[in-house]
């Protein structure tokens, strides 16, 4: 073997063996092994989702199921405080489940989107501003069924 070949493979010998990964690095016996988490800081709260993340009609859907559930105080938030009338006329006819709810669809126009449910004997539309955030519910209407 010529020695630049000789050469040349203790060369690469020495290379190789610097790259090998080294032995774990056991710590003193006296000293943690864990960190602690940092102290003093606040723990998370837990905050509703804001109506503007929600879009028109899903404010509108639940409005409609806090109406269903009996549950005002979560549809308060998502209704302007303009339509507080129309959000106490609703909570004041308790859900009637045989009454054969069904949502029909929602639709916009001019900065709003209308929602519409058809019940055996009524109709309730709810109006939501869909423009400009926040997005609240701004109307609602329930009006009797017409005869057929």
């Amino acid at each position: 073997m010529s020695r630049i070949r000789l050469a040349m493979i203790v060369i690469l010998a020495i290379t190789l063996s610097s790259c090998a990964t080294p032995a774990p690095v056991e710590p003193p016996p006296d000293s943690p092994t864990e960190v602690a988490p940092p102290t003093g800081l606040p723990e998370p709260a837990t905050i509703a989702a804001p109506a503007a993340a929600l879009s028109a009609d899903e404010v509108a859907q639940a409005v409609f199921q806090a109406w269903m559930a009996d549950e005002r105080a979560v549809a308060e938030p998502l209704t302007d405080p303009a339509a507080a009338a129309d959000l106490d006329a609703l909570f004041a006819q308790p859900f009637d489940a045989g009454a054969g709810w069904s949502y029909d669809h929602c639709e916009g126009a001019a900065g709003s989107v209308f929602c519409t449910w058809y019940g055996a004997s009524a109709t309730l539309v709810i109006q939501v501003r869909s423009i400009e955030p926040p997005v609240l519910v701004t109307s609602i209407r329930m009006e009797a069924a017409a005869a057929p």
